[in-house]
C-alpha cells in the first residue's frame, strides 16, 4: 500500500519492458481501494525490445488516499507462444509546477534560446522523461508540438 496523503501532485514514474506475439499484453492497473478492484490505465502489446519511461499523474486517476496499489499483469493470450514482461525504476514524487518557471526552458537558465530547443530534442530522442513534454506516457508527434507552442509563447 502506498499513502498519498501527503504527496502534493503525485506522480508516478516507471520503466516497462515487455515481449510477445499475438494477443499478449502488459497492464497497468491502479486501485485506490487496497485492491479490491484496479483500474487498467495502460495496456501495452509490445515495447519492441526497449525499455519504455512512464509516467501517470496520479490525481488524473484515482482519489489521493493511503490505500493505493499498483499491479502489472502480463498475460500469454495466445496459444502456444512465449511472453516476457518486467518494470523497473519504480517511483512516487511530488512535482508541483512552479508557475515562475517556464516549461520551454529546459535548461533552466532563464533565456529561450536554441540551448532549450537542444536540450529538448535530446531528452525527446532519448526517449528521456524529459522529452515527454506533454507528460502522457508516450514520446511522439504531440511532444513536439506542445514543445514549439510552449517555446513560441515564450516566458513570462
Amino acid at each position: 500500500l502506498i499513502d498519498l496523503t501527503d504527496i502534493e501532485g503525485p506522480v508516478l514514474r516507471l520503466s516497462a519492458w515487455m515481449t510477445g506475439s499475438g494477443p499478449d499484453s502488459m497492464k497497468i492497473q491502479f486501485s485506490s481501494n487496497a485492491g479490491i478492484s484496479y483500474t487498467t490505465v495502460m495496456s501495452i502489446t509490445s515495447t519492441g525490445g526497449e525499455w519504455d519511461e512512464l509516467s501517470f499523474n496520479l490525481t488524473d486517476y484515482v482519489p489521493l488516499n493511503n490505500v493505493f496499489q499498483l499491479r502489472v499483469q502480463v498475460t500469454d493470450a495466445g496459444a502456444d507462444t512465449t511472453v516476457e514482461g518486467g518494470i523497473d525504476g519504480f517511483k512516487v514524487s511530488s512535482e508541483v509546477c512552479d508557475d515562475a518557471r517556464c516549461s520551454a526552458d529546459m535548461n533552466g537558465d532563464g533565456v529561450l534560446d536554441f540551448f532549450d530547443v537542444s536540450e529538448f530534442l535530446s531528452a525527446f530522442n532519448a526517449m528521456d522523461a524529459a522529452g515527454d513534454f506533454n507528460g502522457d506516457g508516450n514520446h511522439d508527434f504531440f511532444d513536439v508540438s506542445e514543445f514549439l507552442a510552449a517555446f513560441t509563447a515564450g516566458c513570462p
